[in-house]
């Protein structure tokens, strides 16, 4: 029997086994590729800041919002998807925005300064954050955030897809 499966007795006292979705199952469900239990979706169509918050939310999730302290996501995530690593010129929205005195802030409105400071260059004020990866590796550059990049949709899984991490 399947290992997600959960069992209950029916009126008559037959078992009977329901399928519990799986993480895979959820993220299938959203179009998107199941990454170390994280679900992705590269959006090719490219647009500002805000319409591409706006799509991702509309399809349940928001702007991918990069985790720093692992690497190995980047990696995985760029050879999952490799339209992503092919992305028209070479960078993607991440869900990082900065204020008016060049805090970074993830779009929950979050302080990530901390998280990403030995990462983030000097940026400038009132920008979104794109991550160029031209070279083979990730680097942070502050935008306009009415220019037109692709981005990748995150979703969390177990939770209707648009929660905060």
């Amino acid at each position: 029997i399947d290992s997600s499966a959960r069992q209950k007795k029916s009126p008559f006292g037959f078992l009977i086994y329901a399928r519990t979705p799986t993480n895979k199952d959820q993220c299938d469900k959203f179009g998107g590729v199941l990454v170390l239990d994280e679900c992705f979706e590269f959006v090719s169509g490219e647009m500002n800041f805000g319409d591409a918050q706006t799509e991702c939310s509309k399809r349940g999730g928001h702007i991918w919002i990069p985790r720093l302290d692992s690497p190995l996501l980047f990696n995985i995530l760029f050879r999952v998807i490799p339209e992503a690593a092919a992305a028209t010129k070479e960078t993607l929205w991440v869900g990082i925005k900065t204020d008016s005195g060049s805090i970074p802030y993830d779009i929950f409105g979050k302080d990530v300064s901390e998280k990403f400071l030995i990462k983030l260059r000097p940026l400038s004020a009132n920008k979104c954050i794109s991550f160029n990866f031209e070279k083979g590796a990730f680097y942070p550059m502050d935008r306009s955030c009415t220019e037109t990049l692709q981005f990748l949709c995150e979703y969390s899984l177990g939770t209707g897809g648009n929660t905060e991490e």
